[in-house]
């Protein structure tokens, strides 16, 4: 029964599919749109480097479904919200960027709720037992050990989002530094 579960999820996670994450962003607007698509009919015959769809070959996959589609640059906060849902292909480090951010977050509330557990401990053995110096030792660096954590993944937090800000042009902007016309050189 388990490997009948395992097999029905692997064959609906986009990279058992051949790991191409255009065609399957291409069927979920596909669905939304209620536009019927298989991945066949929308790659069948185009010739797809490395079995991806390619993004110059996107918009005649999405003919297809009966879709129009065409490729265009913009920065994230120029497209319009009207525009949406609509496919946005970032570039690789604003992806990482997006991805570690989302790590830390998920990271914060189980770092805080660490530290909260220490900081219980630690006041249980002052407060009850009255325990040994080395007891105490023990809960007060648990203590210091969990701090640190939320502290680092705090830092990692705020460093993703720099990073995500950097990627989109808006870091300068966000931390009100106006960046020199012209570089900056010495001569001595």
């Amino acid at each position: 029964m388990e490997s009948e579960v395992s097999r029905v999820q692997l064959t609906h996670y986009p990279r058992s599919q051949h790991d191409d994450p255009l065609r399957e962003s291409l069927l979920t607007l596909c669905v939304l749109h209620q536009k019927p698509a298989s991945r066949a009919m929308l790659t069948t015959g185009l010739p797809l480097p490395a079995q991806r769809l390619s993004p110059d070959l996107l918009p005649r996959a999405a003919a297809r479904a009966g879709l129009q589609g065409r490729l265009l640059q913009r920065k994230l906060e120029q497209i319009p919200s009207i525009a949406m849902p609509a496919m946005l292909l970032l570039n690789e480090e604003l992806g990482l960027a997006w991805n570690a951010l989302e790590n830390a977050n998920a990271q914060v509330p189980i770092a805080q709720q660490y530290v909260d557990h220490g900081n219980r401990v630690r006041s249980a053995y002052q407060q009850q037992l009255g325990l040994g110096e080395r007891t105490l030792l023990d809960s007060e660096n648990e203590t210091f050990t969990a701090q640190r954590r939320l502290v680092e993944v705090k830092n990692i937090q705020m460093f993703t989002q720099y990073r995500i800000k950097a990627t989109i042009g808006q870091l300068l902007k966000s931390q009100g530094v106006v960046a020199p016309l012209a570089p900056l050189c010495r001569t001595t």
